[in-house]
């Protein structure tokens, strides 16, 4: 048995956590997974006071970590809401839309719509409405109302 075959289930167990908690495809998060596998695996000194499964899962999670704070703002799955300009109808009944969405809906929106991707992050949306002591249950229930308003668009 390889080393690979041998820490693979921990890679995988990371991943599909992300996977559950991110949103992201969970196929891109095993790649990066095992990205950060080998470099786990060349970075491991023997006679450390972790084991070798403990440093891959910690690696492993801490790049995750790292690589999805990286990646631009998504409510999750490919979703394209471009409002074109010169149908002026289209743009109201968007917009009009907008205003049946929760209060807390409508402010992520406001900042979206501020700093518009790519230069505004999930990660950088996240720590501003922290900042506003929001809670992480009310951002992510807001960002899945935002999604399912687009997706009936």
């Amino acid at each position: 048995m390889t080393d690979l075959e041998k820490y693979e289930k921990i890679v995988f167990y990371v991943a599909n956590s992300f996977a559950r908690t991110s949103h992201h495809d969970v196929e891109e998060l095993i790649g990066e997974s095992f990205l950060a596998y080998c470099e786990a695996r060349k970075s491991f000194i023997p006679g450390k006071s972790a084991c070798l499964s403990t440093w891959i899962f910690i690696c492993v999670k801490n790049h995750l970590i790292s690589w999805t704070q990286k990646q631009p703002f998504s409510l999750g799955g490919e979703i394209d809401f471009e409002i074109p300009s010169d149908n002026m109808t289209d743009r109201f009944e968007f917009l009009e839309g907008l205003k049946t969405m929760s209060r807390d809906a409508q402010n992520i929106c406001q900042m979206i719509f501020e700093n518009p991707p790519p230069t505004f992050q999930k990660a950088e949306i996240t720590v501003e409405l922290r900042k506003r002591n929001w809670s992480y249950k009310c951002i992510w229930a807001s960002m899945k109302e935002i999604k399912l308003h687009l997706q009936e668009e």
